[in-house]
């Protein structure tokens, strides 16, 4: 796939980021609403920034941005999906932890 092509792709769905992006940040939002919140509302709002930002370098640029404005937007999405990597590794070790002490608990606590 030659450049051209792969900027036009990322140009055509800059709107999507964009909106992917703002429904983040409203997300993050919420979050932080409340004191617990806090403590996970910062990464929906550091993404939707990433994607809203992303997508706001792409919008037309292919006719007026240079090469560095195409590169910071690729590196933010990029950034964007390590993030999001990260945090479903996470996740997923917390889900398992969780399930391992619920049944460590069950079998504890059950009497015969």
């Amino acid at each position: 796939m030659d450049g051209k092509r792969l900027l036009l792709s990322l140009t055509e769905n800059s709107k999507w980021m964009k909106i992917l992006g703002g429904l983040m940040i409203a997300l993050g939002v919420f979050y932080c609403i409340t004191i617990v919140g806090l403590i996970v509302g910062w990464i929906p709002l550091w993404l939707g920034y990433l994607a809203y930002t992303a997508g706001s370098l792409l919008d037309g640029a292919e006719e007026k941005a240079g090469d560095e404005t195409r590169v910071l937007a690729v590196e933010k999405i990029a950034l964007f999906f390590k993030i999001c990597g990260i945090l479903a590794v996470v996740y997923l070790v917390i889900i398992i932890v969780t399930f391992i002490i619920v049944f460590l608990v069950q079998g504890f606590g059950a009497t015969t």
